[in-house]
């Protein structure tokens, strides 16, 4: 049995014979297991590194002094005989008549390079100098990979010197900086990112504060004058167009898909109102009450809940009781204070000669208030204001001399005693009103209080003109007799409030005022009253189921509800909620241990919608399945539903507020649409809000749009 003759420098001839063997026959490393910690070292080899730092691994031949000797052998033409420690003997491939032949096959022939996705699987191994070799950042050296490709890599990973060194970076502190990655937003350099990041918090800032984008032209030469060291000011770039196109093409539709997706997890409710027709265009906005955090689907048009305008009765119910006023009295109390106001309306000269009534008076200047009919809560501010001047007013008015109709009316309503009473009485009644009205104006839900304060504000006017035993012993606003002559109190018990009684008295001892007239008020009053009760019956939604069942949700009242009131809301809205059978069963069981459970107290109301998002994720200590699910699904379908017209009127005086005479080209269905978007989305406060990388990448690709479309 014969040895093979050894190649230079030992190296054994069956090596040669290996290379020559077909593909699925050579033996080849595969990547068994990789290093438990990959790090990405950035760093370039130098000239002196390419050169002289060769790493000498354990086990790992040079793969070019090999290949050197092997172009050094020629091809063998028989048979090699096994070796001493009985290798058997094969045969080379036989070469097929018309195939082009070869000194050599396989890697010798073809020589591996190096593949981009090797960096993806260890980012500190990088492309050397040739495509043939590979760059090494944490042993610092270049190898090469022509022979096995990625088998020469991990080979080399795996060497004892590598793991080595790479303990002892892995041990180092500065390692940080070298894998620190760079913040990037959709291609653009952290410096960039920080300059539209700026762009669009600032835009949003604008629209957030009602200020006119105009101020956009101005707003970027002067942050680069303020903070001349800041790069970030410098580089900023967004005046008024750029601003309108992130507006519309950056924060908008986001906020709008935002809404979207919250919409098709979470229950919701829509309300919309129409403007009055003032203008060219009628404006009928669509808004979205969400609870956020539901997992609830959208409701269909079958079970669509109406509620009306609850504001504008409340505001119908005072104006109804005023008319009556008016028409027992001869007193109108709005025509008085649009009156006052418009009289001192952008004129200087009759406001400086009321102050110097002020100061015959010793009373204090104040600004005489204008009422707009369409703001509810306006009216109490502008009497109490006008009682406050009411001597300095009488004086002037007396005093002056003007030929106007609305001067006329004021000094012949000032010439009357008993203004001042009427006025006394709508300062102490009014607030009954405007308390209700506030309540429907709160952006918080509040529908389970509704139908309690409803029956209150009725209960109270009521107690003004009733005696207190017809109210006794009736939960039913309706059931009160109150149009009953013998139920009312008499005039001189009226409840008109202490100092408007104290000061007809004083008329009326004095000989300023007649009995028959304190008895015309005291009449007037009970109109008042009276017609305030009977439009409230008439118009409120005292007998809507949904509001009454409603009350269960309030974690104070609780006690007083039934299983009944949460069926109801399964019953209505089944497609929202699929509790039947023995899901119904179940539901009970929840609500029995809602109502059983500890005591809670809420600061108020407010906190009702955190309770329930807080009762929704509550799980059994022992089974730890959800205690409340099923409940909590019902009770945030009933938070969702609006109280109020409110989110309609609130967008008016939004758009009241953006669309001005100065900014009168706002389009309805552009600009002004995105600006009404985002001021929903209640970013407030807006410095503390931060712009999602969605929005970054779509303020850039906005402009680019608009330069494209623009471009001549």
């Amino acid at each position: 049995m014969s040895r093979k003759r050894p190649l230079p420098e030992q190296k054994q001839c069956h090596l040669l014979y290996l290379m020559n063997q077909p593909s699925e026959k050579r033996q080849t490393n595969t990547l068994t297991e990789q290093p438990e910690r990959l790090i990405e070292i950035k760093g370039q080899p130098t000239e002196e590194q390419h050169t002289g730092q060769r790493e000498q691994e354990t086990g790992q031949v040079d793969t070019r002094a090999e290949e050197q000797q092997i172009g050094q052998i020629k091809q063998p033409t028989g048979q090699m005989e096994e070796d001493t420690e009985g290798q058997t003997e094969e045969t080379p491939p036989i070469q097929q008549q018309g195939q082009k032949s070869r000194a050599l096959a396989g890697a010798a022939t073809y020589r591996s390079i190096f593949k981009n996705e090797w960096t993806s699987s260890w980012p500190f191994i990088t492309r050397g100098r040739l495509n043939t070799h590979y760059w090494c950042a944490v042993c610092r050296v270049e190898n090469s990979c022509c022979h096995q490709g990625v088998a020469d890599v991990v080979r080399h990973i795996k060497s004892k010197g590598h793991q080595e060194k790479l303990r002892s970076l892995l041990s180092t502190a500065t390692i940080s900086q070298y894998t620190m990655p760079v913040p990037s937003v959709g291609g653009m350099s952290a410096q960039e990112v920080k300059t539209r990041r700026a762009e669009v918090k600032m835009t949003a800032g604008l629209v957030v504060h009602d200020v006119p984008l105009a101020f956009a032209d101005h707003l970027g030469p002067l942050l680069r004058e303020c903070f001349g060291d800041s790069k970030t000011a410098q580089e900023y770039r967004c005046a008024r167009t750029k601003s309108s196109c992130i507006i519309n093409e950056a924060l908008a539709p986001y906020f709008t898909q935002e809404l979207v997706k919250e919409m098709k997890i979470s229950p919701y409710t829509l309300v919309t109102d129409g403007s009055n027709d003032t203008g060219g265009e009628k404006m009928n906005p669509l808004t979205v009450r969400v609870f956020m955090g539901s997992k609830v689907g959208p409701p269909k048009h079958p079970n669509i809940y109406i509620h009306g305008c609850p504001c504008h009765v409340a505001h119908n119910t005072a104006k109804a009781a005023g008319v009556g006023f008016f028409k027992v009295s001869g007193f109108d109390l709005e025509d008085m204070v649009v009156d006052i106001g418009y009289w001192f309306k952008g004129n200087t000269n009759r406001k400086g000669y009321l102050t110097e009534f002020c100061e015959l008076h010793e009373a204090e200047y104040m600004e005489v208030l204008l009422h707009i009919s369409v703001c509810w809560l306006s009216l109490e501010r502008c009497v109490t204001r006008i009682l406050k001047l009411y001597e300095p007013l009488a004086s002037y008015y007396k005093s002056a001399n003007e030929n106007q109709a609305r001067f006329r009316r004021l000094v012949q309503t000032f010439t009357d005693p008993m203004t001042e009473v009427y006025l006394l009485f709508f300062q102490a009644t009014v607030p009954t009103f405007t308390s209700f009205n506030l309540l429907l104006q709160r952006e918080q839900s509040s529908i389970f209080l509704l139908h309690d304060e409803m029956v209150k504000f009725i209960r109270k006017l009521c107690s003004k003109f009733m005696v207190p035993a017809a109210l006794q012993g009736y939960k039913e606003p309706c059931e009160i007799a109150y149009k009953e002559k013998a139920n009312h109190l008499p005039g001189r018990k009226l409840n008109i409030g202490f100092t408007t009684r104290a000061k007809l008295n004083r008329l009326l001892d004095e000989g300023d005022v007649t009995p028959q007239q304190v008895d015309l008020f005291h009449e007037a009053v009970l109109c008042f009253l009276t017609s305030a009760v009977d439009y409230a019956l008439k118009k409120l939604p005292l007998e809507e189921p949904l509001i009454k069942h409603a009350k269960f949700v309030d974690v104070r009242q609780r006690g007083e509800c039934d299983i009944e009131d949460v069926l109801y809301f399964v019953e209505r809205f089944p497609h929202l909620l699929p509790y039947h059978g023995p899901e119904e069963h179940i539901l009970g069981e929840e609500f029995l241990n809602y109502q059983t459970m500890p005591m809670i107290s809420l600061r108020d109301e407010s906190e009702t919608e955190s309770f329930w998002a807080e009762m929704a994720t509550r799980k059994h200590k022992v089974t730890g399945a959800k205690e409340f699910e099923r409940l909590a699904a019902v009770a945030k379908l009933v938070l969702v539903l609006p109280h109020a017209n409110t989110d309609a009127e609130r967008v008016f005086s939004v758009v009241g507020l953006n669309r001005t005479k100065r900014r009168n080209s706002l389009a309805l269905d552009g600009t002004l649409s995105s600006i009404m978007t985002i001021k929903m989305a209640n970013l407030e406060p807006c410095f503390k809000w931060e712009p999602h990388s969605d929005i970054i990448k779509a303020s850039k690709k906005a402009t680019g749009q608009y330069n494209h479309a623009h471009r001549s």
